[in-house]
């Protein structure tokens, strides 16, 4: 059996960004977006003590089989001495992770009245599907209060 042509092996490639392609669109996301940079919003509606005032995910888009880095800036109404973090990864809707663990152990506490930084370094496995992910983050204070919400999108593209 002979081997594939290098034209055969660009056509299945290129069949294959086409079919990555029509499956992010059923899924509603556009096309564009697997290469955008990482969108976050503010989900606390001034209901939290933590407002995110900035969201930086490096490198950008994240590629599978490395790490990555994840900086929430936020800025503090109130004094925070412990709380956890919720957060839930979904891919075309689908939750595909979820964790939840102590706030302090990604930013220092007490979390004083200003600015503050929690902050994740994390391994991409290099199985992960490539896509336009969306991250779900809450958390509580000490108090079982809602100490933040964000919505954050960013694209994995393959290492």
């Amino acid at each position: 059996v002979d081997p594939p042509s290098l034209q055969a092996m660009q056509l299945r490639f290129l069949s294959s960004l086409v079919l990555l392609a029509c499956l992010q669109q059923a899924a509603g996301v556009p096309v564009q977006s697997l290469f955008s940079p990482a969108t976050w919003k503010d989900c606390g509606d001034g209901a939290t003590t933590l407002t995110v005032t900035n969201v930086v995910i490096s490198p950008s888009p994240v590629k599978t089989g490395a790490n990555f880095t994840m900086i929430v800036e936020c800025t503090s109404a109130g004094v925070i001495s412990t709380g956890s973090l919720d957060t839930k990864v979904y891919l075309a809707g689908v939750q595909v992770h979820s964790e939840t663990g102590p706030l302090c152990d990604n930013t220092a506490c007490p979390v004083k009245a200003g600015t503050m930084k929690i902050s994740t370094t994390s391994y991409m496995p290099i199985i992960t599907p490539p896509g336009w992910y969306e991250v779900k983050l809450s958390g509580s204070d000490q108090d079982q209060l809602p100490a933040i919400c964000a919505d954050i999108h960013f694209s994995v593209v393959v290492g």
